[in-house]
């Protein structure tokens, strides 16, 4: 905190807090920034609809319904997570939200692998796994262990290991490295390959809306932004910067911007959609993407 206090006071600003007890705390600044450039970088709300999008389209390399896992961590959130993120694959999971708790089931039941955080409190996973070692009334003598870790420095798994892990993963969990350690841990005759099916890709249209509104900017972008590609600028001169060096197949242009030209008079459609509301601009888009395919199809 102390270093991005540092760096905020040398930009001429300053960390702000606001704390609630049993809440938790905010931390905020404010930055002023001279605009570079007025070319759109990026929508980060395009970028995260299609990160969701991905997530959602994703499929497991593989299914073992035979296989028995435990995953070991205080944070019930995490727990929910790694559990969502095996779903798929059909492994039985097991959790514990302690150290005790785990080793009471390492006794009891036997897994194929298992999967101990080491920041726990009370005792952490280094305690515990020193424990289980140690255990002879146990199944689960020969089960791999992983240490789940924030730490991902050099050396930390040389560290783990000679504390009795098998082997280390990193956290936040990637998907991928998750089910890469699986493979590599879990009995080979218990895994079973999943084919992947191919999709067609879904086609999302492009628009770039053009208007002096900048509240107007921000719904258009709300009211079209689930169905596709929106980016919104204010000025002729963003229009043109824009299409420079990026694809618009239909542009939205409001009827107090004048004297643009050189567009393509086919991509345009242009309106006092300031003053419209969301249904009657989500008509006209749709109507229009309609009127393409269908020229398409008939080509």
């Amino acid at each position: 905190m102390a270093i991005a206090q540092s760096f905020l006071n040398m930009m001429g600003s300053k960390l702000k807090v606001e704390s609630e007890y049993g809440k938790g705390s905010e931390f905020s600044f404010d930055l002023e920034q001279k605009v570079v450039k007025w070319e759109p970088v990026g929508e980060f709300e395009t970028a995260i609809k299609r990160f969701v999008s991905e997530r959602e389209h994703y499929q497991v390399k593989f299914i073992a319904p035979k296989a028995r896992i435990l995953v070991v961590d205080d944070t019930e959130v995490n727990l929910k997570v790694f559990v969502s993120l095996l779903s798929k694959t059909e492994m039985e999971i097991e959790t514990a939200d302690s150290g005790d708790a785990c080793i009471a089931l390492f006794k009891r039941n036997p897994y194929d692998l298992i999967f101990l955080d080491h920041m726990m409190p009370d005792k952490d996973g280094i305690e515990t796994i020193k424990e289980m070692k140690k255990c002879t009334d146990t199944p689960n003598q020969r089960t791999p262990v992983i240490c789940l870790t924030a730490n991902a420095v050099s050396g930390m798994r040389e560290m783990y290991i000679e504390a009795g892990f098998d082997d280390y993963l990193t956290k936040p969990i990637d998907t991928g490295r998750l089910e890469s350690m699986l493979l590599a841990y879990l009995p080979p005759d218990m895994v079973e390959e999943v084919t992947e099916e191919e999709e067609a890709p879904e086609v999302v249209h492009s628009i770039l809306v053009v208007a002096d509104d900048v509240e107007f900017l921000k719904k258009a972008r709300e009211w079209l932004g689930d169905s596709y590609n929106v980016v919104a600028v204010k000025s002729k001169e963003q229009v043109i910067s824009y299409l420079q060096k990026h694809e618009a197949e239909l542009i939205l242009l409001d009827s107090d911007i004048k004297d643009l030209t050189g567009l393509e008079k086919e991509k345009i459609l242009q309106d006092n959609y300031t003053k419209m509301s969301r249904d009657e601009i989500t008509s006209q888009v749709n109507k229009f993407f309609c009127r393409r395919s269908m020229k398409g199809d008939s080509t």
